[in-house]
C-alpha cells in the first residue's frame, strides 16, 4: 500500500517499486526452497518425526503460498476501496501468521535448552497468547481508510488514514521475540562461562544457541527497520522492507528445523542418545555438580524426547 503522493508519476513509481520488491521477495523464497530441497528430502521426509514435518510444512510450503498470494494481491488491480482495504488486512495477517509459526518452533528449542522446564513453558505460552491477542486488537479494531485511484492506466491503492496504533502490530512481535532472545542469550552466556570444551559444528548445543541468536538478530533488525520506516520515512521504503519480512521469516524458520535435524544425524545415522543427553546437561549448566538438580535431567531419554517436538528422535546404539 502506498500513501498519497504529490502527483501521478510518483504514484506510479511507488507502485512499480513495490511490485518489483515483492517479486524479488517471492523469487528469493522459492529459490531458497529449490536450493535446499535435497536437504529437505534427506532430513525431513526420510526420517520419522511427525511434529517436525508439520512445522516444516507450515513454515516452508504454507509460507511459500502466503508469499505468492501477497505478490498476486500486489500485482492485481483492485477496483473498489472495500476490496483494497480487505487486501491491506490480508497483508498484515500474512505477515503475522508465519511469525507465529516460527515463534512456536523457537519455543520448542528454548524448552529443550532449559531442560523441559514447565514453568518456562507456561511463561512463554502465556506471553505468546498475550502477543496474539494484542496483534488481533491492533489489527481488527483500527479505523483505516483506503482509497483506490487510477493514474495513467495503473490502479493505485492509497492509505488516506493510517491509525497511530497500527505500529503496535510490529511492536507486539518485537516484544515477544525480544523476550525469547533474552532467554536464549542468557543460556548462551551461561554456557560460555561454564563449558570446558571448544564449540564444534557437530555439537547440538552449539546449533541450538547459534541458530536461536542468529534468528533473533536478523528478524528483530527486520522488524525494527519496518517500524522505523513506517514512522519516520516515506511509506515507499516501509513497503519495500515489509515485502521481505514474510520471506525472511519463512526462510529462517525452515533453516532452523533443517539445521537442528542435521545436527542430530552423523553420516546418515542417528546421534547417540547418551551424547545428546550429555550435551543437554552441559547446556543446562551441569558439570558434575549434584546441587543443580533442576537443570540436570534424571533420564537422558526424557531430555531427548524434547527434540521430538522438532521431529527429532534418537536410538541408543
Amino acid at each position: 500500500m502506498a500513501s498519497p503522493t504529490g502527483n501521478g508519476a510518483s504514484s506510479v513509481l511507488v507502485l512499480q517499486l513495490i511490485r518489483i520488491s515483492q517479486l524479488s521477495a517471492t523469487v528469493a523464497s522459492f529459490y531458497d526452497h529449490v536450493t535446499s530441497f535435497d536437504q529437505e528430502v534427506e532430513l525431513i521426509w526420510q526420517h520419522p518425526g511427525r511434529t517436525g514435518k508439520i512445522l516444516y510444512f507450515l513454515t516452508r510450503y504454507c509460507g511459500n503460498c502466503i508469499v505468492l498470494a501477497v505478490f498476486i494481491m500486489v500485482v492485481v488491480d483492485m477496483d473498489s476501496d472495500r476490496v483494497s482495504k480487505v487486501r491491506l488486512y490480508l497483508q498484515i495477517w500474512a505477515t503475522a501468521v508465519p511469525a507465529w509459526v516460527v515463534q512456536a518452533i523457537m519455543q520448542f528449542r528454548l524448552f529443550a535448552m532449559y531442560d523441559r522446564s514447565r514453568r518456562l513453558l507456561c511463561f512463554m505460552t502465556t506471553c505468546y497468547v498475550i502477543q496474539v491477542v494484542a496483534i488481533m486488537s491492533f489489527t481488527l479494531y483500527q479505523d483505516t481508510e483506503v482509497s483506490v485511484i487510477r493514474v495513467e492506466g495503473w490502479t493505485v491503492c492509497l492509505l488516506t488514514k493510517v491509525p497511530r496504533l497500527l505500529i503496535g502490530t510490529w511492536l507486539s512481535i518485537m516484544a515477544f521475540e525480544g523476550l525469547l532472545f533474552s532467554l536464549a542469550l542468557y543460556k548462551t552466556v551461561l554456557h560460555l562461562r561454564e563449558m570446558r570444551t571448544n564449540w564444534t559444528r557437530e555439537n547440538i548445543t552449539t546449533i541450538l544457541l547459534r541458530d536461536n541468536l542468529l534468528y533473533f538478530l536478523i528478524m528483530f533488525t527486520t522488524y525494527a527497520m519496518t517500524v522505523v520506516t513506517s514512522s519516520l520515512i516515506p511509506s515507499i521504503l516501509s513497503n519495500i522492507v515489509a515485502s521481505f519480512t514474510i520471506t525472511l521469516t519463512c526462510i529462517m524458520g525452515s533453516r532452523l528445523i533443517l539445521n537442528i535435524r542435521r545436527a542430530a544425524f552423523r553420516h546418515g545415522e542417528w546421534m547417540n542418545t547418551e551424547e545428546i543427553g550429555h550435551q543437554l546437561q552441559a547446556l543446562g549448566g551441569d558439570h558434575g555438580s549434584s546441587s543443580r538438580r533442576d537443570t540436570v535431567p534424571s533420564n537422558p531419554e526424557q531430555s531427548v524426547s524434547t527434540y521430538a517436538g522438532l521431529g527429532l528422535s534418537a536410538t541408543t546404539r
